[in-house]
Parts: structure tokens; C-alpha cells; sequence
């Protein structure tokens, strides 16, 4: 499955990372993620069925950046498919049950809104600790990015041009 990945700067606090660190750490367990402290600037999340991702900060020439990945797993997708297919052998089996096959595909649907519930608790995490620690917002404002090999406009998301695969420079 597609992963979603964030990343955004705050500029000019890379000597406060500890602060923030703390304060984050503080506002992810308030959130109805699974967090796991992997290190003093790195987390892995959890959420539901089959959410997991990662979230990093990182001191980037005197400016504190974060990056935030989450992606869904395959886990609701094959009991999706699985159920889906025990369902179509029943109705082969008994026709008249072959109504059932559209109501399992339930795990998929609660996996996808688990992911956009877990980007957004993250997100509100970020953006909580930020205002603690900092006092105001401080990040970069979003810009559009063309290919410097083809002209191409990727995706803000995008590290490399999908259609030259030239590295596009969208963090500095």
C-alpha cells in the first residue's frame, strides 16, 4: 500500500531538538496512537488495524525538520480478501447467501479510516508541541516544485521526479 509521508521545517530552532523532543513525546501520548520511543528524535506509531509509520526529527543546518511516515499494511487487505473469498464459496455453495460477500469487506474500510485518523493525531501532535515549546508556528510555507532535469511538477510528497527519477531538492 501507498505511504503517506509529511516532512516540514521549523526554522532556525535546531538547538532547542531536545525541548521539542520532550514536548512531543508528551502530546503523542495523549493521542489514541501506539507509540514507541525508538530513540531520543524517532518514534514508531500504531494505530488499529494495520496502521504503522514512523515519525523523525532531524537538525537540518540550523533548523529543526520532521518527517512522518504512515502507510497501511497488508493485514486489511488479505482478511478483506480472504473473508471476501469464503464468503463467494458459501454463496456458490448456497446461493442464496451470496449477498454476504459485500458486507466483509469491513476490515479494509476501518483500516483506511484508521490511517487518516492516525495522519491527523500525529499532525495535531506536532503541531501541539510546537506552540508549546516555540510559542508560535514556525515552518515552512508550502511551495511548488518543478524537476530541474524535465520541468516536471511532481507531487509536494515527492523525493524523486516519477517521471525522469532526478532527486528533487524539496527540503533545503
Amino acid at each position: 500500500m501507498r505511504a503517506r509521508k509529511h516532512g516540514s521545517v521549523i526554522l532556525g530552532e535546531a538547538s532547542r531538538i531536545d525541548v521539542f523532543a520532550e514536548a512531543l513525546d508528551r502530546e503523542l501520548s495523549f493521542t489514541h496512537l501506539r507509540v514507541k520511543r525508538m530513540g531520543a528524535y524517532e518514534w514508531k506509531l500504531r494505530m488499529g488495524l494495520g496502521v504503522k509509520g514512523s515519525l523523525r526529527l532531524l537538525q537540518v543546518d540550523g533548523d529543526l525538520r520532521y518527517e512522518l511516515s504512515l502507510e497501511l499494511s497488508r493485514i486489511p487487505l488479505l482478511l478483506s480478501l480472504a473473508i471476501a473469498a469464503i464468503s463467494l464459496l458459501v454463496s456458490i455453495i448456497f446461493f442464496f447467501f451470496g449477498f454476504l460477500l459485500f458486507f466483509f469487506l469491513f476490515p479494509l474500510a476501518v483500516g483506511f479510516w484508521n490511517i487518516e485518523k492516525a495522519e491527523k493525531e500525529t499532525l495535531e501532535a506536532l503541531e501541539a508541541a510546537q506552540l508549546r515549546v516555540f510559542g508560535e508556528l514556525k515552518s515552512l510555507p508550502q511551495r511548488e516544485q518543478t524537476c530541474p532535469a524535465c520541468g516536471f511538477k511532481p507531487p509536494k510528497w515527492a523525493i524523486y521526479c516519477p517521471r525522469c527519477g532526478a532527486e528533487l531538492r524539496s527540503w533545503h
